[in-house]
């Protein structure tokens, strides 16, 4: 039914709503990075014709190629939910009807049958009786005990001439080969945590908790999709505060390893003033799984704001170093 409304809407030249309506039922099927990839082309072009970067006949050429990609994307999902009926229907004709016993449950009775019968024999002529040379060899040799050590037998003292010995006086134990230097870079580096464990100092913190945003100014429906295949993201709104800009947005972990989130910051191109946000700095996001977050920027931004380039950085783990997630975006849709 989705589709079929999809590729109406595209005959009727309504593109964005076309590929939005392909969202929710490819969401979690494999056509779905296709379709972010359809969107964000859609979305660059649409930013491009705002700020004048393309001729109409270009315009309109990037226009028929994404339409045509809709239309692909249209015909490789309605073979994708064919196939799952066919299958069902040809596994249920083929599967044969259960005759009697399985072979296993009948080895299984006969196993139980041949230990009954065993122990039955056991139990009528007895346990069987040791040979001869063994109750021999048993009286000949007999089993010998080990005694109990007398308690006032005092063993030799032995001279300590091992050196660095665990005394009252000492609290560390220092091997023989291995030197005092040496010791106290190891005590040093035990009490240092790895970077990917370090929590977020607690005054930042109380910083976070304590920042209310002012009055609102306005808010801007941004809908834009961006990432990578790892890890795409899409910014849903934008709202301008006295003191503060709030941007709402969801991260999915495709990535297969958990990755830890850092900071956030932002270049407002009106007046070139830069904010930044520790909302999820310090914030693990397991493999697979998708947050919403509200990113909070301590940000007085005078004026009317005009477009955004954003920068947030990532590192997965067991991975190469830190990555950063960028993209730029303009706000061209105001809902309050």
């Amino acid at each position: 039914m989705h589709y079929e409304q999809a590729k109406e809407s595209l005959i009727n030249g309504k593109t964005r709503e076309a590929i939005d309506m392909l969202r929710e039922p490819l969401e979690k099927t494999p056509l779905y990075d296709e379709w972010m990839m359809v969107r964000a082309r859609y979305e660059t072009l649409r930013e491009r014709e705002m700020k004048g970067l393309l001729s109409a006949a270009e315009a309109q050429l990037e226009h028929n190629r994404i339409n045509d990609a809709v239309l692909r994307l249209l015909d490789k999902a309605a073979q994708k939910e064919e196939v799952p009926v066919v299958r069902q229907q040809a596994t249920a004709s083929t599967v044969p009807p259960k005759q009697g016993l399985p072979k296993w449950a009948t080895m299984l009775i006969a196993a139980v049958v041949a230990v009954g019968a065993l122990l039955f024999i056991r139990g009528q002529f007895g346990a069987p009786q040791e040979p001869a040379a063994a109750q021999t060899e048993q009286k000949i040799i007999p089993e010998t005990k080990e005694a109990p050590e007398s308690a006032s037998v005092t063993p030799e003292k032995k001279p300590d001439t091992k050196p660095n010995r665990l005394t009252p006086e000492t609290k560390t134990i220092v091997p023989p080969n291995r030197s005092v230097a040496e010791t106290k870079i190891n005590e040093e580096t035990s009490r240092t945590l790895p970077e990917a464990v370090r929590e977020i100092p607690k005054t930042d913190l109380k910083k976070a908790v304590a920042l209310q945003p002012g009055a609102l100014i306005a808010k801007y429906d941004v809908s834009k999709i961006s990432g990578n295949r790892d890890l795409p993201f899409e910014i849903h709104t934008l709202s301008h505060h006295q003191n503060m800009i709030l941007m709402e947005m969801t991260l999915t972990n495709r990535t297969g390893k958990p990755v830890k989130l850092g900071e956030m910051e932002m270049l407002h191109t009106g007046d070139r003033s830069v904010g930044k946000s520790q909302s999820l700095n310090g914030t693990m996001l397991e493999a697979g799984d998708k947050m919403t977050e509200t990113f909070r920027f301590a940000w007085a931004i005078p004026g009317e704001l005009r477009a955004f380039r954003m920068k947030m950085d990532y590192a997965i783990q067991g991975g190469d170093g830190i990555r950063a997630l960028k993209t730029d975006f303009g706000l061209y849709k105001k809902i309050q």
